[in-house]
């Protein structure tokens, strides 16, 4: 993906992205850091086009994936969508059974013409989502909610990968969960890299330095520092992209 000139007005007139321009790589993961408000999660959902309910929001700039504009008139925003798999902040599964969280996407979509298709794609997904041995004995009679907060989130990651996206967009998705289970989500993602590319939005300077490949440092709208992970933690050019870190790390 490649963003050019990036610029987003909300209805009551803010200013919210201001020039942003950056790419998005195959196989990588990007994180998007800086202080709150300055623009990520908003940045993050011009992707798929989240934006598109929202009352008075206004877009310009350009947006490419695979070398075409996504918010040109005749792309269908649903057919967009169906490119990336969404991890949210808490984990938010289905009030429905175990199999019926990961079957639900891709037999909307009809990725799979069998049950036994199906069966097989919802096991794939739960192993790759490291949950399957956990959860193999209870996926009819578990719902989603019934799990622990991290096995609901590696459930809701399970989800996303069902439809078989090529971007996996996590909006702080370890926000929520205790440290052991954010260790777990942060090793799969680096597992499911080779695979397809993410976007992580994260406040956590160290999770960033973990995970990504790659930092991109917004403040106050403006997309200010991006590139390699350790090259931005230690030697940001943007003066307030160094302070922001430093502040961080002491």
């Amino acid at each position: 993906m490649t963003v050019e000139e990036l610029n987003l007005w909300y209805g009551d007139g803010t200013h919210a992205l201001r020039d942003v321009t950056f790419d998005l790589y195959p196989r990588e993961i990007l994180a998007f850091i800086g202080p709150s408000g300055c623009g990520k999660s908003t940045a993050l959902k011009v992707l798929n086009r989240m934006h598109d309910n929202d009352h008075g929001v206004r877009i310009e700039g350009r947006v490419l994936m695979h070398g075409e504009d996504v918010y040109a008139r005749h792309v269908d925003p649903p057919m967009h969508r169906r490119q990336f798999g969404w991890v949210a902040q808490k984990p938010n599964p289905f009030p429905l059974s175990i199999w019926e969280n990961v079957a639900y996407g891709p037999r909307i979509h009809g990725l799979k013409r069998t049950r036994e298709e199906l069966a097989d794609h919802v096991e794939d997904c739960l192993r790759r989502a490291h949950l399957w041995d956990e959860v193999k004995d209870h996926l009819h009679d578990l719902e989603g909610t019934d799990l622990s907060g991290g096995q609901q989130q590696r459930l809701c990651i399970a989800r996303a990968l069902s439809t078989e996206p090529d971007v996996l967009l996590m909006d702080e998705p370890t926000g929520s969960i205790d440290p052991i289970a954010t260790a777990a989500v942060e090793e799969l993602a680096m597992e499911l890299k080779h695979r397809l590319s993410i976007v992580l939005v994260t406040h956590s300077m160290m999770q960033a330095r973990r995970v990504a490949d790659r930092v991109a440092y917004f403040h106050l709208g403006e997309l200010r520092e991006v590139g390699p992970t350790e090259l931005i933690f230690n030697a940001a050019r943007d003066p307030e992209a160094r302070a922001f870190i430093r502040g961080k790390f002491g």
